[in-house]
């Protein structure tokens, strides 16, 4: 026989070899053998393109389809129920052809123009990009269930779709582009085994919540009320290594389950309220943020699995672990681990395990209505695949889930997850990483054997970021070229458009959200983002403090503005909201980190103390470039980060859209919330409420006005010592260590907030010195945010304060336009022989 055309790939998650007709010998022998290099679990299917392939009802298969060619598949319903069958693209671009009739197998190949496809033979068909999905109804098999749905003339109700008569159902799948599919048929309301990390496209049907089943039958002894509902079942093959992977609190299991799950909602149809008798409904569809989904988990050894089991609900005593409040703005994902006791999940060391799943709505509507969502699981070992197009998000952001990695020795050696994201040939890719707690890198490589293993590695990738630098290889000159991250930035690495996909992993330890973003065609990007008014960027965000008593704070910050793609300028948003966290002093000493939405988030879940306060700008502050309002409920003689958040929700985009008449947030789908994170401010609290000023004493009846005119004197005269005293320490400790002149200034003026900060973020994760050696002993010592430096703000611009005296210029120059705050004292602290760390304390002056 010829042979294969092309080569295969030797390393993808899927290998296919393809042999074209025609054949030289009357029979054909294949002799097939596997390599691995570590152990798997795999299937193998030889498919003719003069047989179809047989399909099992509820198993989804993994098969490849050339461009042009078509692949035939046959299912034998055995019940009478209506069939979904949903083909889910890894790469490319497969449609989707059924045919009822066996003597009509479906059939598509190329017009009279090279650019025109013609199918015939099929009576159902669904051309959509990327997914496919047809749902065939027993009562009205003509009809169109879904709205991607065509049915040919020629359906006759009477014999298209029978399945009392058990006659097969022809499936067709045809190469619009080569592609790589996973392909599932299903009867409505059928449990549903999932494969790892492939996310399935499913939809909920009628059924009813139950609060007792029967651990011997599975039958349902008490039933409660109807509901819209999918079952879904997860293995996990038994292992050895499937407890721990070694001793430890801290440390990962390699069977640990993560499931994810994400909507499909319509948000632009109307939420409407009806009313009947006493009670009233309030109609929303499944799925949206106003109707939220319910994840339900159980899982069993498979040899103590009773039917009890098999059908979890989020009832009370019919689960072992839930996840509520599932809407198609963000998706949830729930990880199931071992560090929880008591939880769902499940040791495959002796045997395997099975998980089960169901996806239930929680509202009693007038009427059932089915939910669409995809779901997935995997575990940490397995690749998740992130789908090929953006259908739920209109922002071009294609995923967005949480995830989680463990330290996996007792020295907390890096963990490894693994991604594979379909490639798109028209738009470049941008997989972002916004860290919660811990650190994490992002590598990345195409899926053409450039790089040495079947994932990227730290010793072979193409693209490289953390928090320190981000990295691009030519495999050609064999050279990296790196740029650092911005402080304020979340790694990330930008991959250029291609036809294939791209291979991901994400080394390191901790919690955190990733996203993969689509860029338009002219390399911007299609989501939204928040910016500073008058600055447009995010870089900057700093927040000042001013009189602060035991309870409460005044914060003066400049405000955000949303910058619309396609829009000349940032514009501000009605339903843009702000939130300060109050987070105590040590919250700042773990591997959490403050200055990220998904970090703090985490921080208010787990830090004690921790609280939050909702910021209402004044109305008459609205327009303007900075905002001034007060923080109250704060703690008597303490020291606390004050972090704050502005968010432009979904809600918040669609609204700011319609009144621009702007395109990108007003679709179907909601888009995702932006955020914008302020430099975290410490604000150290007085012991008792504060004695009135000596201004306040000056204007007291009979006070008359010298009381104010001597307390500016004596704060100018402070201000002087002050001024004086520090240059004088800075003197002789440069004759004394004679330390360069030039190091010595750029020491003096870095930024005591941030290099505490900083100093405390980086000495919590244990982190190396992250100029990685490229940057001199200085830079390292002098570690300042690149994108904004140490600019304080100062009325309605911001100074670069670049040393001291420059610093204290630059404030006197603008001291009148509003009152302002003054660093009255500077600790100097000896670290090491190598660096030295700054500290302030906080000594509030005001000038009126």
């Amino acid at each position: 026989p010829p042979s294969p055309s092309p080569s295969p790939p030797r390393h993808s998650q899927n290998n296919h070899v393809y042999i074209p007709a025609t054949h030289r010998m009357e029979e054909l022998l294949l002799a097939i053998a596997v390599y691995a290099t570590t152990d798997v679990q795999c299937s193998i299917v030889v498919t003719d393109s003069q047989a179809p392939v047989l399909l099992q009802l509820g198993t989804p298969q993994n098969h490849f389809v050339e461009l042009g060619r078509m692949v035939q598949f046959v299912v034998y319903p055995d019940d009478l129920e209506d069939l979904r069958v949903t083909v889910t693209a890894r790469s490319g671009d497969p449609d989707l052809l059924i045919s009822g009739d066996p003597k009509r197998v479906p059939h598509c190949g190329i017009g009279a123009y090279s650019w025109q496809v013609v199918c015939g033979n099929y009576t159902w068909s669904s051309r959509q990009f990327s997914t496919d999905q047809i749902i065939l109804s027993q009562d009205s098999p003509c009809s169109s269930v879904l709205a991607s749905t065509l049915v040919d003339a020629s359906c006759a109700p009477a014999n298209s779709y029978d399945p009392s008569s058990h006659k097969p159902v022809y499936i067709g799948v045809y190469g619009y582009k080569a592609a790589k599919f996973s392909i599932l048929v299903a009867a409505v309301g059928q449990q549903i085994h999932l494969l790892a990390g492939q996310p399935q496209l499913s939809t909920t049907s009628a059924g009813f919540l139950c609060s007792q089943r029967s651990p011997v039958t599975g039958a349902c002894l008490k039933v409660l009320e109807p509901t819209q509902v999918s079952y879904f079942s997860f293995r996990v093959s038994a292992s050895p290594q499937g407890r721990r992977l070694a001793v430890g609190d801290s440390l990962s299991s390699v069977a640990d389950v993560i499931v994810s799950v994400v909507p499909v909602c319509n948000e632009s149809l109307p939420v409407e309220t009806f009313n009947s008798g006493n009670d009233s409904w309030r109609h929303c569809l499944p799925g949206c943020a106003c109707n939220p989904l319910v994840l339900a988990v159980s899982s069993c050894p498979i040899s103590k699995c009773d039917p009890g089991k098999r059908r979890p609900s989020w009832l009370p005593g019919q689960h072992q672990a839930v996840l509520a409040a599932i809407s198609a703005r963000s998706g949830s994902s729930l990880i199931i681990s071992s560090a929880d006791e008591g939880g769902a999940y499940c040791d495959p060391t002796e045997e395997d395990c099975l998980y089960f799943l169901s996806v239930a709505t929680t509202t009693k509507p007038l009427w059932q209505e089915s939910a669409t969502f995809s779901v997935a699981a995997r575990t940490p070992g397995d690749l998740a695949l992130i789908p090929c197009d953006s259908q739920v998000y209109p922002d071009g952001i294609k995923a967005a889930s949480l995830d989680l990695i463990a330290a996996s020795g007792a020295l907390s050696a890096p963990g490894q997850h693994f991604y594979e994201l379909c490639g798109q040939p028209e738009e470049d890719l941008v997989v972002e990483l916004e860290q919660c707690h811990g650190r994490t890198a992002l590598l990345a490589c195409p899926d053409d054997n450039s790089c040495s293993a079947v994932v990227p590695t730290l010793a072979s990738w193409a693209y490289f970021s953390d928090d320190a630098r981000t990295c691009s290889h030519s495999f050609s000159r064999g050279r990296d070229t790196c740029t650092p991250t911005a402080s304020n930035a979340n790694p990330s690495v930008r991959l250029p458009r291609r036809a294939g996909n791209y291979l991901v992993t994400a080394s390191g330890a901790g919690l955190f959200t990733l996203r993969v973003m689509e860029m338009d065609r002219n390399g911007h990007s299609k989501a939204p983002k928040l910016v500073l008014t008058g600055l447009q960027t995010a870089s900057g965000a700093q927040v000042t403090a001013s009189q602060v008593t035991a309870s409460s704070v005044v914060l003066t910050l400049r405000q955000s503005r949303v910058f619309l793609p396609g829009a000349r300028s940032p514009s501000p948003a009605d339903l843009l909201r702000y939130r300060a966290v109050l987070l105590p002093q040590l919250a700042a000493n773990g591997t959490a980190k403050m200055n990220t939405p998904c970090g703090l988030e985490y921080l208010l879940a787990n830090a004690e103390g921790a609280a939050v306060v909702p910021l209402v700008p004044p109305p008459d502050q609205t327009g303007e470039d900075f905002l001034t309002v007060s923080v109250s409920g704060l703690r008597a003689d303490s020291a606390l980060w004050v972090v704050v958040l502005a968010e432009c929700d979904g809600a918040c985009l669609l609204q700011l859209s319609k009144r621009l008449n702007s395109q990108v947030c007003s679709g179907s789908s909601q888009c995702q919330t932006q955020s914008l994170v302020y430099w975290p401010l410490l604000v150290m609290t007085p012991a008792a409420p504060d004695s009135p000023s000596s201004e306040d004493e000056g204007t007291q009846p009979g006070g008359g006005e010298g009381g104010g005119s001597s307390g500016v004197v004596l704060v100018v005269l402070a201000i002087l010592a002050a001024c004086i005293a520090v240059l004088v320490a800075a003197f002789l400790y440069w004759r004394r260590h004679d330390l360069p002149l030039p190091d010595l200034l750029a020491w003096i003026g870095t930024s005591p907030a941030q290099k505490v900060f900083e100093d405390s973020q980086h000495s919590a994760a244990e982190m190396v010195d992250l100029d990685h050696s490229t940057h001199s002993q200085r830079a390292s010592i002098n570690a300042l945010p690149s994108s904004g430096g140490d600019g304080y703000s100062s009325g309605n611009h911001t100074t670069q304060a670049t040393s001291l005296g420059g610093w204290l210029k630059n404030w006197m120059g603008n001291v009148s336009q509003q009152p302002q705050k003054l660093f009255g004292e500077i600790t100097v602290k000896k670290k090491d022989s190598k660096g030295y760390s700054m500290t302030r304390v906080d000594e509030e002056i005001d000038f009126r």
